[in-house]
């Protein structure tokens, strides 16, 4: 645990950096695409582990599957990031 804390304290900054710019919060995998928030392309962060419980991505790595069929099905490029 102590050796992921410096890991786990940077994530917390990104993710405090990220939530200061979001307006109403919705979940952005799950938020049908409107009018106010159509795109061409579409960049997806997704944040995983190599180490310990990483189990629980799983349903992470399949939200992401989906979204990116989806959009891909509407002409929408998708670029992924996996970090």
């Amino acid at each position: 645990m102590l050796a992921a804390a410096s890991y786990a304290q940077k994530l917390r900054e990104v993710v405090a950096v990220l939530a200061a710019h979001v307006g109403e919060l919705q979940h952005p995998l799950l938020r049908p695409p409107t009018v106010e928030n159509s795109a061409k392309r579409i960049l997806l962060l997704v944040v995983t582990s190599t180490r310990g419980l990483v189990g629980a991505y799983n349903n992470v790595l399949r939200m992401a599957s989906d979204f990116i069929r989806r959009r891909e099905a509407e002409n929408i490029a998708v670029e992924v990031r996996v970090t």
